[in-house]
């Protein structure tokens, strides 16, 4: 079997260690042990399932699946009993993620299609898959190829694929997510239960629930709301009935802001409305400069911070609720916005209960990342804090449009907009406590037996908790010990998860995942795992590791645009989506 015969069924990869220019694109694979050949990254049963219908087809007689051409292509691939692909449509360029998976997930619609039983068609049919034309004269293979195109895309354009890239989380599989859907729709029961073990975003989880029964857990509780609010369970109107009550209390709790805070709203406002001039700027640096806030010299002058802060750390629940005015107005939020936010907060807790505050608390963790002024949502740096005076006269202008943000309004949107896409969803998302060996015992105990457990650690040694501090604090509202430029808890400490990831010791990461991926395997569940060629672990390693373990293993790939932190330009990737399904 020649190379170019399966390059577009089995996608060229780049090696997976950091020093990819010192070896050779590799195949990796899997059966009693480990073989590396040049090429491709794929597993035993999926090479072998190409070469069968390739053989298939030198078996069958030719027939022209383009009659209104004089002569056949040269660049036809022939497969099975009767299928053939051919170049399509040149000026679509390259193919897509989708079309990447899509064209690794046909030899397994063709072999379904033709073990069926169904009879073959008495004329051939065609359908394109990214630049691809694929003939058939199997109309059930076509129409699976359509099928799942019009779930990718309906799945892309939701709404709640909105909200999820809204909330500003690294490693999002929201692109992704779709085609890891279609994997599972191909090769795993109707009746799978799916347990997305580090839900992150909670994009991958509400993905799964139009499909699925599906449970979220993760280690930081901010990942485990967004995850709930993008699965089935809720409807448009209770949305609207929920954001009511809790604005109408807002707008209550707004009365007993402390004076200092109103005072500074009217300063804000003043700067809101004011044309940026150099001595508009000036005046602007000296109030953020000196603006008292915990964790800051100007609030260790003022005694009324540490009665305000001892009183809440001793009890959260003392009215009125201050967390955000006091820690964070004027580093990621202006005053008004911050007072907003703790407004917000205290309606949800009074007037809600249940699931309906899960809701409304996932709602409130999104309207707080997109009205936040930082860096890309995220909070491990102030984006501005006052000390450099150049900088702030630079981003002056873009700091007062987005403190102009009203975090009501984006609340209130988002709550609504989440219950009304909320209704198309088939099963709501269950939430289990994590960390991930928490999680796996409390999931064992729901008797659930089909299940496939979703894998996405973290690729890069980064902590993802500094990323993320601020949306951790406003769920748990406890006015924690803060330190650094950007207020944020110690590592290690309840608001801030250290995870065993944030390290620099590779060998550590690879047990983990093997670990993790071994302790399902032993309970019989089946693991899609999902990873990047860019990832400190070594994919092959792991998969060596689990050889004898791991007996059935299907690998996906496809590209990736992917951006780090702060001005780093985007970069093509492969991602990984690794099938090792339980016995």
């Amino acid at each position: 079997m020649q190379d170019s015969e399966v390059n577009c069924l089995l996608r060229d990869v780049p090696s997976f260690d950091e020093k990819e220019e010192e070896r050779p694109p590799a195949l990796l694979s899997i059966s009693s042990g480990v073989q590396l050949t040049d090429h491709f990254l794929c597993s035993d049963s999926q090479l072998s399932r190409i070469e069968k219908l390739l053989q298939e087809a030198e078996c069958q007689p030719y027939i022209n699946p383009h009659p209104t051409t004089l002569f056949p292509t040269s660049e036809e691939l022939k497969l099975g009993h009767g299928t053939t692909i051919s170049d399509g449509i040149a000026e679509l360029g390259g193919a897509g993620a989708s079309d990447e998976v899509l064209l690794q997930l046909l030899p397994y619609w063709i072999e379904a299609t033709q073990n069926s039983g169904e009879e073959t068609a008495r004329a051939w049919g065609q359908t394109l898959l990214g630049k691809f034309d694929v003939s058939s004269s199997f109309s059930p293979l076509l129409d699976r190829i359509r099928l799942a195109k019009d779930r990718i895309a309906g799945l892309s354009n939701s709404r709640s694929t909105q909200f999820s890239r809204s909330a500003h989380y690294m490693g999002s599989k929201a692109s992704l997510a779709p085609y890891l859907a279609e994997i599972i729709h191909t090769l795993l029961p109707e009746d799978t239960v799916l347990f997305d073990l580090m839900c992150g975003s909670g994009a991958a989880a509400g993905y799964f629930a139009r499909a699925w029964k599906t449970y979220a857990s993760d280690a930081q509780a901010f990942s485990k709301l967004l995850a709930k609010v993008q699965g089935g369970g809720m409807d448009f109107q209770t949305s609207v009935n929920m954001a009511d009550k809790v604005l109408e209390a807002a707008r209550q709790h707004f009365e007993h802001i402390p004076k200092f805070v109103l005072e500074n709203i009217d300063v804000e406002s003043e700067f809101l409305s004011a044309e940026l001039s150099d001595s508009v700027k000036h005046d602007l640096h000296l109030w953020i400069s000196n603006y008292p806030r915990v964790n800051t010299k100007s609030a260790a002058r003022e005694p009324v911070f540490e009665d305000l802060v001892k009183d809440r750390a001793t009890s959260h629940t003392v009215k009125p609720y201050l967390l955000f005015s006091v820690y964070y107005a004027n580093l990621f939020f202006g005053v008004r916005q911050a007072a907003e936010i703790d407004s917000l907060r205290y309606a949800i807790d009074k007037t809600l209960v249940g699931e309906e505050h899960e809701w409304a608390m996932g709602a409130l963790i999104c309207a707080v990342s997109t009205c936040a002024y930082s860096y890309g949502g995220h909070f491990a740096q102030p984006k501005v804090d006052g000390a450099d005076r150049e900088r702030l006269n630079n981003l002056a202008s873009e700091l007062m449009v987005t403190r102009a943000y009203s975090v009501s309004h984006e609340f209130f949107v988002r709550l609504t907009s989440l219950g009304e896409e909320s209704s198309k969803v088939k099963f709501p998302v269950g939430l289990v406590s994590g960390p991930w060996e928490k999680a796996i015992d409390e999931f064992s105990s729901t008797g659930d037996h089909k299940v496939c457990v979703y894998l996405d650690p973290p690729y890069t040694r980064d902590e993802y908790s500094r990323y993320y501090h601020v949306l951790e604090t406003l769920v748990r509202y406890d006015y924690p010990v803060v330190q650094d430029k950007a207020s944020m808890p110690k590592r290690g400490d309840a608001g801030r998860f250290a995870s065993d990831f944030a390290t620099r010791n590779i060998s550590k990461i690879e047990d983990l995942i093997v670990e993790i991926i071994s302790v399902c395997l032993r309970k019989k569940w089946s693991c899609l795992w999902s990873y990047s060629s860019t990832g400190v672990a070594s994919i092959e390693n792991i998969l060596r590791r689990l050889s004898f373990e791991a007996t059935d293993v299907h690998i996906f790939n496809m590209a990736h645009s992917y951006k780090g932190q702060g001005k780093h330009k985007s970069k093509s990737v492969t991602e990984y989506a690794i099938l090792i399904k339980g016995s």
